[in-house]
């Protein structure tokens, strides 16, 4: 869903003229800002059963697709 948002958005941008590149290049810096924010305010937690955590997220995420 987010690739088609993306997508959506750089559909527009084209229309305007941007060149592909700009927009790529925006997308990239947006990327590594998200990446920074989430880093600043993540908090890190012991995790005792990885697999039962990978199951949860997989389950949580399969269910909006």
């Amino acid at each position: 869903m987010l690739a088609g948002a993306l997508l959506e958005q750089a559909e527009g941008l084209l229309d305007k003229g941007i060149h592909p590149t700009k927009i790529a290049d925006g997308f990239n810096m947006a990327c590594k800002h998200a990446v920074s924010t989430l880093e600043n305010v993540a908090e890190k937690f012991p995790v005792d059963n990885r697999e039962a955590l990978i199951k949860c997220a997989m389950t949580a995420l399969g269910s909006k697709m």
